[in-house]
C-alpha cells in the first residue's frame, strides 16, 4: 500500500507559504495585549518540479525576512544556481522558472543573508509526485487497519516535515455500537520514505471515552527537538 504525495506548482505555493522562521517564537502585538506566536524552525524547503516551460523552483520565505507580515526590515534577494552556476536573482518572490533546466539538473539558492539551501533536483520518480510505501499494521482483533487522516510536522527537529498517518481498525461513530481497535499514528520521513515512529493510543482511551472515527481523534503535530 502506498501514500501518494502529489506535488504541483499550486500545492507547492500553498505548502511553501512564508509561515516558517529560523528565529524563536515571535511576539505579536494586539489591541488587547501581546501574544507569542509559536513558530517552526524549518529549512528553506527548496523543491524542483517539471513543467512544460522548464524546471519550476519554489522555496520558503522566513518570517524574519517578511517585511509585511513578519519581522523583516529589508527585502531579501535570492541567487539561484543550477549545477553550480548562477542563473538568476529574485527579489520579492520565492519562485523561479528555469526554461533551460533538465530533470538531472541540480539546484540551490543562496539568500542575501548568506544562507544556502540544500541542493535538490526533480523527483526520481520522473513525475511531480513520489510514492511512499506504507507499513500497514498487523490485523487487529477488531478488523483490518485502514488508513485515515494525515498531517505534517517536523518531529525530529531537522527542519524538514514528516508525514503523520492515522490508522483505524473498525472505526465507528459514537452513535454506533461496538468496540473499535486501537488507534495507531505513524510518522514517515520524506527523504528516505521509511517509517520513523509508530505510536499506539491506549485501549482505555478508546473504550471509555471516544471511538476512532476521524472526527474524534486527530493528531496535533508540534515541532520537537528530538523524537523519542
Amino acid at each position: 500500500m502506498k501514500l501518494r504525495k502529489i506535488i504541483s506548482a499550486v500545492t507547492a505555493a500553498v505548502m511553501l507559504m512564508p509561515v516558517a522562521a529560523y528565529a524563536a517564537d515571535a511576539a505579536v502585538s494586539y489591541p488587547f495585549g501581546t501574544l507569542t506566536r509559536q513558530m517552526e524552525t524549518l529549512d528553506r524547503g527548496l523543491v524542483a518540479m517539471k513543467t512544460d516551460g522548464g524546471i519550476y523552483l519554489s522555496w520558503r520565505l522566513m518570517s524574519d525576512e517578511d517585511t509585511r507580515f513578519g519581522s523583516g526590515t529589508e527585502n531579501v534577494t535570492f541567487d539561484i544556481y543550477r549545477d553550480g552556476e548562477k542563473i538568476g536573482t529574485e527579489e520579492d518572490t520565492t519562485n523561479f522558472l528555469d526554461p533551460d533546466g533538465a530533470e538531472e539538473s541540480e539546484y540551490y539558492v543562496i539568500s542575501s543573508k548568506g544562507d544556502q539551501s540544500k541542493t535538490v533536483s526533480t523527483f526520481e520518480s520522473g513525475s511531480n509526485y513520489f510514492d511512499i510505501p506504507l507499513n500497514r499494521p498487523a490485523r487487529s482483533p477488531y478488523g483490518q487497519y485502514t488508513i485515515n487522516d494525515c498531517s505534517t510536522g517536523d518531529l525530529d527537529g531537522d527542519g524538514e516535515y514528516e508525514i503523520i498517518v492515522k490508522w483505524d481498525a473498525n472505526g465507528k461513530d459514537n452513535s454506533q455500537s461496538g468496540t473499535t481497535g486501537e488507534v495507531l499514528l505513524d510518522a514517515y520521513e520524506l527523504d528516505d520514505e521509511e517509517l520513523l515512529k509508530r505510536l499506539q493510543l491506549e485501549q482505555r482511551c478508546i473504550e471509555d471515552s471516544i471511538k476512532t472515527k476521524n472526527e474524534y481523534i486527530t493528531a496535533c503535530v508540534e515541532q520537537t527537538e528530538k523524537l523519542n
